[in-house]
């Protein structure tokens, strides 16, 4: 039985109770297919938004109290100091208003380092198909991979 203490408040909505082990869905309403796949799609977003929000939450622990990863590193063991860095380092550089929804941290982090109108180059490219193994090529001077249509298979390959 999930006692009200167990519940996260944050990623719980209607008759979605999510806790620290699971998601517990009440049986006694009706949950429409839409309201589902919604709550999913929202769950997809929290995946997607948790590394900029400790990256912003580490910033701002810093700027107030002067400390931010010891209790970082107790509130979340399983990452790395170099991790927390690395999420503080991409959530300073990129202002939220620049962040891209559709684009991945990841792919956020590969432009961190890049003056403001580069980073908005790459990420417009990124919004509009561009694969991040392609954009990491470009960043080392490379150009993007070609690939092309397996007629054996109909796979998409790398030309080599």
């Amino acid at each position: 039985m999930t006692k009200k203490a167990d519940i996260i408040p944050a990623i719980s909505s209607g008759p979605f109770r999510a806790t620290p082990t699971g998601l517990v869905i009440s049986e006694a309403s009706s949950i429409d297919i839409e309201t589902w796949q919604q709550y999913g799609a929202d769950l997809r977003h929290i995946q997607g938004a948790l590394r900029w929000c400790i990256g912003d939450w580490l910033g701002y622990g810093e700027r107030t109290y002067g400390e931010m990863y010891t209790q970082a590193l107790d509130l979340w063991p399983e990452y790395s100091i170099g991790s927390l860095q690395k999420c503080k380092y991409v959530s300073g550089a990129i202002q939220i208003d620049e962040r891209r929804p559709d684009v991945t941290w990841s792919a956020h982090a590969d432009v961190a380092k890049l003056p403001p109108a580069a980073r908005s180059k790459w990420l417009d490219k990124l919004e509009g198909g561009m694969t991040r193994e392609d954009l990491r090529l470009a960043l080392n001077g490379h150009g993007p991979t070609e690939k092309h249509a397996c007629p054996e298979c109909g796979a998409v390959h790398k030309k080599l």
